[in-house]
């Protein structure tokens, strides 16, 4: 993830259930987060990272909810006019904090 550039040196990335992408994408997904950006990518249940789909500017987002309680994992946030939203986290807590604190210094 890494070499690929979905992450940067910190290695904050999670798969997740995305549930509600600009293009009616859904499914298994990998957030990774990289000096300002959120990169989605799709990925399969072998945990396989596949193509790229967006990437997110950390500053132009507003509006985040989240939890990282164990039986409601879930981040929402606004990006461009478009609601985004994803659950089931693997670990969820260290992701929506990174994700906070990165939106919240942007």
């Amino acid at each position: 993830m890494l070499q690929s550039g979905l992450v940067d040196e910190r290695k904050i990335a999670v798969f997740a259930n995305a549930k509600n992408l600009p293009n009616g994408e859904y499914g298994l997904c990998v957030l990774g987060i990289n000096k300002g950006i959120l990169t989605v990518s799709g990925a399969s249940f072998s945990q396989e990272i596949d193509d790229k789909l967006y990437e997110v500017q950390l500053n132009q987002i507003t509006d985040i909810k989240s939890s990282s309680f164990v039986f409601n994992r879930y981040v929402q946030f606004t990006y461009q006019n478009f609601r985004w939203k994803f659950a089931d986290f693997g670990d969820a807590k260290n992701f929506i904090e990174a994700l906070n604190a990165e939106c919240a210094v942007s």
